[in-house]
């Protein structure tokens, strides 16, 4: 019709135009008339053209229209996250793509639905005094269903709350919905009448969602402190496996390690816990790594004896029964931990070293090899036989069950000293049987020599008195 009525419009225009040249006059009425076609015909041509234009542009794609404001697509699933019959797990799942300037909506929403039951409980709380028996029972029971209700509200308010938080709400922006959800519990609980206290309280303790759900919680609990310390257990005793295959660590680095991974475990076990039970750990996080900056710096000594320690299981300078000698202590080594080593004297006194100290000075480790030699000096007298005494000390050598072949044992003269001839007895022994062949041949050395008339002279001097008149 649009078409049709087009063309008439052109062939009316074109009559008049030919009238006009015909007489060669333009009077006003005929310039009136061709304007008024004129603008006719715009008219018709703009609203054509425009749906022309429209059913000719290509339609867009999802991904090419334009997007409308996010706070405008989002808000019906913010409308539906603040819907009072929504469960927490779905809250909690609705809440994940959220940004945090929406989820301070549904913060927000929430807070509205706990005032709201508040405010209906305070309202029946009012009531109570002018309404008789019957009357005052059906509205506590009103009351026991608004606090359950209420209980569901404020773990939703909790949870978004924490979504917040976790997005990156700060503390100044969270503190009001935090300090409104705590005053208003306290509140609630002093405005209460005792007997919907207490129908409440049993009410709450054989439901599936209060204290029938506490009492779960409790065991999930327990059995996983019990899981997890059984884990904790396994894999320290797969450890102890492991490293005791390895000869070449240290005994206190096998005993360490071990231990570390017991704890190591309990402690990341105990953390998927309380994620698992919801507890927000990111504060407790951030107080640790902040406390962690204080304590290194406060315990710079114990750090440096923990690194120490760790050095010295990895080096492995001793070990667990070594006799050593450092830091101005010899004794046996009796125990170390990851801050100091104890040494045992041959007196059985426990003497505790830093391992910062340890491993700072010079260790002699007396049983790091497997043999050792004894070194004892024999001293004759001037007028007795030297090589009859080195002959002595030979046999006695090659006569003990102790003493090793190879390396030979070896007896000389060492030194002429200002009162007697030092002969020096070397025989070579296993590291363990030191200190016995050491006393013992030095018992059986002064008896032989007794025996066979080779004299073992006291320190002397000679003095020579001139008298001068």
């Amino acid at each position: 019709m649009i078409t049709v009525h087009r063309f008439g419009i052109f062939h009316h225009a074109r009559s008049v135009s030919r009238r006009v040249k015909s007489t060669g006059l333009l009077d006003v009425g005929g310039v009136v008339h061709v304007l008024a076609l004129l603008l006719s015909t715009l008219l018709v041509f703009v609203p054509f053209s425009a749906a022309s234009q429209t059913q000719d542009r290509p339609t867009l794609s999802a991904s090419e229209a334009p997007s409308a404001p996010e706070s405008d697509r989002y808000q019906p699933y913010i409308n539906t996250a603040t819907d009072p019959d929504v469960s927490n797990a779905d809250l909690r799942k609705m809440l994940t793509p959220l940004t945090a300037a929406q989820i301070s909506q549904v913060t927000q929403g929430w807070q509205e639905i706990l005032q709201e039951n508040a405010q209906a409980a305070v309202d029946i709380q009012r009531s109570l005094k002018v309404l008789d028996n019957n009357e005052a029972q059906l509205a506590r029971r009103t009351l026991v269903e608004l606090n359950d209700d209420r209980n569901r509200i404020q773990r939703n308010f909790s949870s978004s709350l924490q979504a917040w938080t976790k997005k990156g709400g700060s503390a100044e922006e969270t503190k009001p919905y935090r300090d409104y959800l705590s005053a208003l519990t306290s509140e609630l609980i002093y405005v209460t009448d005792n007997w919907t206290l207490v129908e409440a309280a049993v009410r709450w303790t054989f439901s599936r969602s209060g204290g029938l759900d506490f009492i779960k919680k409790i065991g999930v609990v327990l059995f996983s402190i019990w899981a997890i310390r059984l884990s904790a257990r396994f894999l320290r005793r797969m450890t102890e496996k492991a490293l005791g295959r390895q000869r070449d660590l240290s005994a206190a680095l096998k005993k360490f390690v071990p231990l570390a991974v017991y704890w190591g475990t309990f402690s990341v076990g105990l953390l998927f816990l309380l994620s698992g039970l919801d507890f927000y750990l990111a504060p407790i996080l951030t107080v640790f790594g902040g406390l962690s900056i204080v304590v290194a710096f406060a315990m710079q000594e114990t750090l440096g004896n923990l690194a120490a320690g760790l050095m010295i299981m990895v080096f492995k300078p001793f070990d667990f029964g070594d006799f050593v000698e450092m830091s101005g202590v010899s004794g046996e080594v009796y125990g170390m931990s990851i801050i100091s080593t104890t040494i045992r004297t041959f007196d059985n006194k426990f003497i505790i070293v830093p391992n910062s100290t340890v491993w700072g000075d010079v260790i002699t480790n007396v049983n790091a090899a497997k043999t050792r030699r004894v070194d004892m000096v024999f001293r004759i007298g001037y007028d007795d036989d030297v090589d009859k005494a080195k002959s002595i000390l030979m046999d006695l050598c090659a006569n003990h069950e102790k003493v090793l072949e190879t390396p030979a044992p070896s007896v000389f003269m060492a030194a002429i000293d200002e009162s007697s001839v030092n002969l020096n007895c070397r025989p070579w022994v296993a590291t363990a049987d030191y200190w016995t062949v050491y006393w013992d041949l030095i018992d059986k050395g002064k008896k032989a020599f007794d025996a066979e008339g080779v004299s073992t002279p006291l320190p002397q001097k000679q003095v020579h008195i001139v008298d001068k008149s």
